[in-house]
């Protein structure tokens, strides 16, 4: 990707968006997404429903996706999600704007974060794909009939409609490495060449160097942890046991499972407050350019 030399261009319009004022708004609108698809499944689904879900029957628990699976609650909440996906798209678009006006090391980093960054925002956009591949496209039995034999992996409607999850996990670990990159790294530098380093900035790497940490080696179990369930590698339930008697997978992947909503839901929205109201100059300016000065008098030609 490249910039065209726009010096003897006239702006006509043009438009200043801080990144992180689209990851504000994409995140407090997926919560309340969140919140709307749990109230209307307290008030559409029959108590005890969620027992006999998609993700108790692979998983062992249900999470929050759970509350979006059933088709009395999918369509509203299928409406509501480009309200997320929009400014959650544009958000890593616009980082990926960003990465192009950093400087390198090596073209071998750039290449690396361009390859990712891509495929970052392709798996933002397909994570609407879980709308696409329901969670029921298969019958679902009896729970007290599972597992049905030691072999048993999860059904092809749960594996498809948890792809596009796994898709998003990946995107928020790049956005979470190139943000790292952006914000320390070559903050650290910036700083260094102006001899302003000093304790409290040693202190904000360290804890920023802490979450990157954190963030993708719990994303990397998570995945690890959910792949090793749905081919079957892991039981869930003691095979033969019934009624089903769950095993230490279940708990241990709840537990994961809380941790990423942690580091990847929840502290990013902090962070995302903070560093727009500490680099509040790091706006990205789109603009509509003509060849040529514009002409405002007499007849247009």
């Amino acid at each position: 990707m490249g910039f065209t030399d726009l010096s003897q261009s006239t702006l006509r319009a043009s438009l200043a968006i801080h990144p992180e004022t689209l990851r504000i708004v994409a995140y407090i609108l997926f919560w309340m997404m969140v919140a709307l698809a749990m109230t209307l499944s307290h008030l559409l689904l029959k108590p005890g429903t969620l027992e006999g879900s998609p993700l108790m029957m692979v998983m062992g628990y249900n999470n929050i996706c759970v509350y979006w699976d059933y088709p009395e609650v999918e369509t509203y909440v299928a409406m509501f999600y480009p309200f997320v996906e929009i400014p959650l798209v544009a958000y890593v678009t616009l980082l990926q704007f960003r990465w192009q006006q950093l400087t390198f090391p090596s073209w071998v980093l750039k290449f690396i974060g361009n390859v990712f960054g891509g495929i970052a925002v392709l798996c933002c956009l397909w994570f609407r794909l879980i709308f696409v591949h329901k969670a029921f496209d298969s019958p679902i039995d009896d729970p007290t009939s599972w597992p049905k034999h030691d072999d048993w992996a999860a059904p092809n409607s749960v594996l498809y409609h948890t792809l596009p999850f796994w898709g998003l996990q990946f995107a928020l670990a790049v956005v979470g490495l190139q943000n790292f990159y952006y914000y320390v790294v070559l903050d650290a530098q910036t700083k260094a060449s102006r001899n302003q380093i000093n304790c409290a900035v040693w202190k904000w790497n360290f804890w920023s160097i802490a979450y990157i940490v954190a963030q993708l080696s719990i994303t990397a179990t998570k995945l690890f942890f959910t792949i090793s369930v749905f081919t079957g590698a892991w039981d869930v339930y003691v095979p033969g046991s019934n009624p089903p008697v769950q095993t230490w997978v279940a708990p241990a992947g709840r537990v994961m499972d809380v941790l990423w909503m942690i580091v990847s839901a929840v502290i990013p929205l902090v962070l995302a407050f903070y560093r727009r109201r500490q680099d509040p100059y790091s706006s990205l300016q789109l603009g509509v350019w003509s060849a040529g000065p514009v002409q405002t008098e007499g007849p247009y030609k």
